[in-house]
């Protein structure tokens, strides 16, 4: 896994400010009291923990992570490579369904698959940017 991370980083790393945004890990809330009350109100506001979950879990998570790969699209000239590094951003998870459609695209399960994909991105000459 380390032979491929550095891989991958050999292709992203250039001289521009931001280029390419590789999130590792789904940035999940701190639990504690916080969470727990923030929880409790929206599970009253909606009616339903499920609801409360997905606006104190996943809607302001996924809208920080939004708009740090926004700044890798500036113009349609950029040619970004968006890599969301975690099992919560696969096509069966919660994160996933509750993600802004721009955010959705190639899911690789698989090494090789994500290195082809990268290289297949990087070689392009424009292309309104692919999240994998």
């Amino acid at each position: 896994m380390d032979v491929l991370k550095d891989l991958i980083l050999k292709i992203l790393l250039n001289k521009s400010s931001v280029n390419n945004i590789i999130i590792f890990g789904y940035p999940f809330p701190k639990l504690g009291l916080s969470r727990d009350d923030q929880i409790k109100f929206y599970t009253e506001k909606s009616g339903q923990k499920t609801t409360a979950t997905k606006w104190v879990d996943y809607v302001p998570v996924l809208m920080r992570i939004h708009q740090a790969v926004c700044r890798a699209k500036r113009k349609e000239s950029d040619n970004p490579v968006i890599i969301l590094w975690d099992q919560q951003f696969g096509s069966r998870k919660m994160a996933y369904s509750y993600m802004p459609q721009d955010l959705k695209g190639v899911v690789c399960w698989e090494d090789n698959d994500l290195l082809k994909n990268i290289l297949l991105i990087k070689n392009r000459k424009s292309d309104n940017g692919i999240y994998i």
